[in-house]
């Protein structure tokens, strides 16, 4: 049990973000068998059982973006368990955006993965709230989990509940409680800083839709072109607009050579390796995109030292996963650094792409969050 447990909590700090974070609670107290929390340093009030044992508070080196992680027993037996994590998600996505992520890169990837539809949940005093049940299995065991990310002001969190399935209807009071218990410590000034953010946020998202749209009609003088969209992103396109997408504005583009390297763009800072690369060749007649990513895997990948396989499919990617797609993830080390690749193979008439993103020094959520945003913004001119 002891080792369910600590698996579950490993791969579950669902974590997306490197935020700034916390300290302690500066307040809190116990009533009728629940603890109200004024979670000061995040800016919200928060009740949990008061049975139940804090397990981190604030946050620490392994786990970063949490604010309050809590566990304790639902019944007598010693099965019958559950944790709630209270965490900071990435601003500037929307919670919907957030727990799309979070679905393509986690919870669809354990086995026996089951999710209910996404829903729009009242909260008071935030500007959005989505939620989502999922359950899979772990090291033998079927797991609930309970997930609710909201936005209040210009901050975005999570709120996660993980139990084992068989005690999902026994954590629900709890899970229930927990949720409409989650409000500002300040709703007056988050109230006023909501409705800026909200004004903003609304220009942004037709801004930027106007940048790509234009990014796919028009062409360059180079073999490609990028143009800076309100949100920050870049709008990128080949010269014929055949391959259009975005990409954080972090990366740096420079000059390439040749009419295979499409686009090289790059992030270095002290520690920490982002690159992003876009290849176009000639596809073998015949040949599926399935067999063509395993000739390139062969070719490029399988000499490289100390390569390792992560997973690879076939999957539909961007805007309402239009563009079919094969997507690999692997690690490697080259000059004594260990490197974490995603590649995504596209067919367009004769011509297969390969957009790659390499990091080192970068954690797996964020790795995983740069991808879903170039991924989704892909769009495909036939």
């Amino acid at each position: 049990m002891n080792l369910n447990r600590a698996i579950v909590a490993g791969i579950f700090g669902l974590v997306l973000t490197q935020a700034p974070l916390l300290a302690a609670l500066a307040s809190e107290r116990e009533a009728n068998g629940w603890i109200y929390s004024n979670l000061e340093d995040a800016g919200l009030k928060f009740t949990y059982p008061a049975a139940w044992k804090k397990t981190m508070i604030g946050s620490q080196p392994a786990e970063k973006d949490n604010i309050l992680k809590v566990s304790g027993q639902l019944t007598g037996s010693a099965e019958s368990w559950a944790e709630l994590s209270l965490l900071h998600s990435q601003e500037g996505m929307s919670p919907a955006l957030l727990v799309k992520i979070m679905e393509e890169a986690y919870w669809s990837k354990l086995p026996e993965y089951k999710g209910s539809l996404e829903k729009s949940i009242r909260l008071p005093g935030a500007q959005a709230a989505v939620e989502k049940e999922t359950s899979f299995r772990q090291s033998g065991v079927m797991f609930s989990q309970r997930c609710l990310v909201f936005q209040i002001g210009p901050k975005s969190y999570s709120l996660i509940m993980t139990c084992p399935l068989s005690e999902y209807h026994a954590s629900g009071t709890i899970w229930n409680t927990a949720v409409n218990s989650i409000a500002a410590i300040h709703p007056t000034a988050t109230a006023s800083h909501s409705n800026s953010s909200t004004s903003s946020n609304s220009s942004k998202v037709s801004s930027a839709g106007s940048a790509k749209a234009s990014a796919g009609r028009g062409s360059s003088s180079s073999s490609s072109s990028s143009a800076d969209t309100a949100s920050g992103d870049h709008a990128w396109h080949t010269k014929d607009g055949t391959l259009s997408f975005a990409f954080p504005s972090s990366l740096k583009e420079a000059v390439v050579e040749g009419d295979d390297h499409l686009l090289k763009a790059s992030c270095e800072q002290p520690g920490k390796v982002i690159g992003l690369d876009v290849y176009r060749g000639d596809a073998a007649p015949n040949v599926s995109l399935g067999e063509l990513s395993t000739m390139l895997e062969e070719k490029y990948f399988l000499p490289l030292k100390n390569y390792q396989k992560i997973g690879e499919e076939q999957r539909s990617i961007g805007s309402g996963g239009s563009v079919p797609g094969v997507v690999r993830e692997s690690t490697f080390e080259t000059n004594g650094v260990k490197m974490h690749h995603l590649s995504g193979y596209i067919m367009v008439d004769k011509n297969l792409y390969a957009v790659c993103l390499s990091t080192a020094g970068v954690n797996y959520n964020e790795a995983h969050q740069i991808w879903s945003r170039v991924a989704s913004s892909v769009t495909v001119k036939r």
